[in-house]
């Protein structure tokens, strides 16, 4: 109940059991938070006092196969997690699976949340040396991306390595974004603007060297 009332959407729980031989813990297992997410297991830490209270309050929550809509993203990002009776200060989960469109690997994601209940920071990681660094501010997030090699997703057949981009992007999409990566003995550089949703579209330039 205290999460719907704060993330303004149903939240339902499959079944909730409560450990104490490692510590206090509270394990939720087939979780649904409306038509976004699915969340097989979710381990929480609560507060000692919010066991007992009306107020939920978790220092720490880990997700594990969690699978969310592409389409998702950005109210993941910009929304807010908090309400007067539930409160989450991070957010880890394991091999996030994001269905849509995009082709992306599984993440490795941990969250930082605010007091007001928005993300703070979000760090990413996934295979071949991806990791994604986010930063929410207002209505827009600055973010920077890093990988050991990356196919472009406007450009499919195009595979860069020591992948780099960096840029900020909001509800709609990104809004403008540079990036730079080595492909055939030469360097390849360039800028995008990206619109997401059902369906993707991007534009830009692509500029080669060598």
């Amino acid at each position: 109940k205290g999460a719907s009332e704060a993330l303004g959407v149903p939240v339902k729980i499959g079944s909730a059991r409560l450990s104490v031989i490692t510590g206090v813990e509270l394990k939720f297992e087939n979780v649904a938070i409306g038509d976004a997410a699915r969340i097989r297991l979710m381990r929480g830490s609560p507060d000692i006092g919010s066991l007992f209270g009306a107020r939920k309050s978790f220092s720490r929550v880990e997700l594990e196969g969690v699978t969310m809509a592409q389409s998702q993203i950005a109210d993941a990002l910009l929304g807010k997690a908090a309400g007067a009776n539930f409160s989450v200060g991070r957010v880890m989960i394991k091999q996030l699976t994001l269905d849509g469109p995009l082709k992306l690997p599984p993440l490795d994601v941990d969250a930082a949340v605010s007091g007001d209940g928005s993300l703070q920071s979000v760090k990413l990681a996934g295979n071949d040396k991806l990791a994604v660094q986010l930063s929410p501010k207002g209505s827009d997030i600055a973010f920077e991306i890093s990988a050991g090699s990356l196919a472009l997703p406007f450009v499919p057949a195009l595979n860069l390595s020591e992948f780099g981009m960096k840029g900020t992007a909001n509800r709609a999409g990104i809004t403008n974004a540079e990036f730079d990566g080595r492909a055939y003995d030469g360097v390849i550089s360039g800028t995008a603007r990206i619109q997401w949703g059902a369906s993707w579209s991007a534009e830009g330039e692509v500029r080669a060297r060598a």
